[in-house]
């Protein structure tokens, strides 16, 4: 048998082994970049609805009008994995926060969106494009812009939160997306850090929060998730203070998107009752309970089911924040208190203030 023959059996062989333990799914290949998509804000209109003021094939989803929901949804589009995603859904409805930001004066698109508690001191992951509200709150005049942290089944009114970290990358990108009719984007760097500061009600703060940890590991092609977030869209405003329930589904990842050459940075999780305005900062775990990923996009067309909806990874969170802070992530989140990274925060804080109030400015 010639050395050629060999060669080509050998390579064969390794296909076959390749195939066997990995699927057709090519683990090592390049993953496709990110798709640049549409950002939808839900505002409250002034006329009692939640109308959606944007359009087009991929959103940043935060919320808009229509009939009620009545309790916690609880779908699935696939077969949950044992017992470890359920009781993982379980701890992720607990940790799970709804995001309402409202303008007094309606100079200030209104937004409702989620958010994930990743720490037991009371630190929230949502997306910048929620977050940027609360460098809005004295815009144009002082107070203007109020910000509230709800949770339970229904949400009610349970924190106040100030703002602890927002990409200084995504800012300096996305001045103008809450004046913007049809703003697009991929998700890159679109993530903030709010930290609970102090009760809205009567009730102490918990001395220690529900939270979900965050995954040291991408997730793969095809891992099972359970997926959790506030939706909105089809609500009405009366009816998102009053009757706003958590989404919760199991779903999959169907594909996974880069930003760079060969990182994992966005997830597509198909479409599933999650994938709606509202969504934008709600959380993925994985079995182990561990948050695999934050919703920011999702195409808007059609039938929830048809859909896709996209979350960037707690890889990405962790890269783009080391860019923009020249420091781990986990070191800035979990080794300090709450107060003392938000006055740690303040200075940068007023400058992206100065550069969103300036692009706002321009008509």
């Amino acid at each position: 048998m010639s050395k050629e023959t060999l060669f080509t059996l050998a390579g064969a062989v390794a296909l076959i082994l390749l195939v066997a333990i990995f699927g057709t799914h090519n683990p090592f290949a390049r993953p496709a970049l990110a798709p640049e998509s549409t950002i939808p804000f839900g505002t409250f209109d002034g006329s009692g609805s939640f109308a959606d003021s944007l359009t087009a094939s991929s959103q940043l989803i935060a919320s808009p009008s229509g009939a009620t929901q009545r309790s916690a949804t609880v779908t699935s589009s696939t077969t949950s994995e044992g017992t470890g995603l359920p009781l993982a859904l379980g701890s992720l409805r607990d940790s799970l926060v709804n995001i309402i930001c409202t303008s007094k004066d309606g100079s200030v698109r209104s937004i409702s969106g989620s958010g994930v508690i990743i720490s037991p001191n009371g630190l929230i992951l949502t997306n910048a494009h929620i977050a940027q509200l609360f460098l809005l709150k004295n815009y144009p005049g002082t107070g203007n812009v109020v910000c509230v942290v709800r949770n339970g089944n229904p949400a009610r009114t349970a924190y106040t939160a100030e703002l602890a970290y927002i990409s200084g990358s995504w800012i300096s990108k996305n001045p103008r997306t809450l004046v913007l009719k049809n703003p697009t984007g991929t998700g890159q760097n679109d993530f903030a850090i709010l930290a609970i500061t102090g009760s809205a009600t009567k009730d102490a703060l918990p001395k220690v929060f529900p939270y979900v940890p965050l995954a040291t590991k991408d997730p793969s092609v095809k891992q099972e998730v359970a997926i959790g977030s506030y939706g909105a869209q089809t609500l009405t405003s009366k009816q998102i203070l009053n009757s706003l329930y958590p989404t919760l589904v199991f779903g999959t990842v169907r594909e996974v998107y880069t930003f760079e050459k060969h990182t994992i940075d966005v997830l597509s999780l198909g479409g599933s009752a999650a994938a709606q305005e509202g969504s934008s900062g709600g959380g993925a775990v994985n079995s182990k309970g561990e948050l695999v990923a934050l919703i920011t996009t999702s195409t808007n067309q059609g039938n929830l089911l048809k859909r896709d909806m996209h979350a960037i990874t707690v890889g990405h969170i962790r890269r783009s924040f080391k860019d923009d802070m020249s420091m781990s992530f986990d070191a800035y989140v979990l080794e300090r208190g709450n107060g003392v990274l938000v006055s740690s925060f303040k200075s940068r804080a007023e400058s992206l203030t100065n550069t969103l109030t300036g692009a706002m400015s321009i008509r």
